[in-house]
């Protein structure tokens, strides 16, 4: 069993670009299982088992990203920390791995059209000095950018109606079988 336990909640721009991805990918190279999970308030907990040692510097890792800026992870240069709580806990020994803990798809696929969303309108000024030497590449860029929106309203919407729709089946399937035990009811008495 793990011998040491940390849970950390993470503040900044951490949600919907990819700082779940990075967490895991340090946690398994120290060796470290548990998980990295968005939270409604647009943090990051994140929960460490292992090694006292690993995960000290697991922890350390961490904390040097915080204040560090954009860019400061390489891989996913959108993140930023800008605060970081820790807490020990007692080990659970739960975890198998080192997890992302995913959303529902429409949370997750509106985190990730957000981030693209953000990184055109990163770039964009960069594209309006290429459109005046080549033409109209950020009018295309934010018609993408205008698509991806609409095209992650649509998925949300979709998602609320087979939500919606899943309720109805039930309603009927319940329905059904009232009316088959009212059947057979009939016919027994026959």
């Amino acid at each position: 069993m793990a011998s040491k336990r940390c849970r950390l909640i993470v503040k900044g721009n951490v949600v919907g670009v990819r700082y779940r991805d990075y967490v895991q990918k340090t946690a398994l190279s120290y060796g470290l299982k548990g998980s990295a999970e968005n939270q409604p308030d647009r943090t990051v907990e994140i929960v460490c088992e292992g090694d006292d040692r690993q995960v000290d510097k697991f922890v350390s890792e961490i904390i040097k990203t915080k204040n560090a800026g954009r860019g400061a992870i390489k891989e996913y240069p959108l993140a930023v920390v800008q605060d970081i709580e820790i807490y020990s806990e007692e080990p659970t020994g739960k975890y198998m791995t080192y997890t992302i803990k995913y959303g529902t798809t429409s949370e997750e696929l509106a985190d990730q059209m957000g981030a693209a969303y953000g990184v055109l309108l990163e770039y964009d000024h960069y594209l309006k000095k290429l459109d005046d030497k080549y033409g109209v590449i950020s009018q295309n860029i934010n018609q993408s950018a205008d698509a991806i929106v609409m095209l992650a309203s649509a998925i949300s919407s979709f998602e609320k109606t087979m939500r919606e729709d899943r309720t109805v089946i039930k309603e009927l399937a319940t329905d059904i079988k009232d009316l088959m035990q009212d059947y057979r009811k009939k016919e027994a008495k026959k």
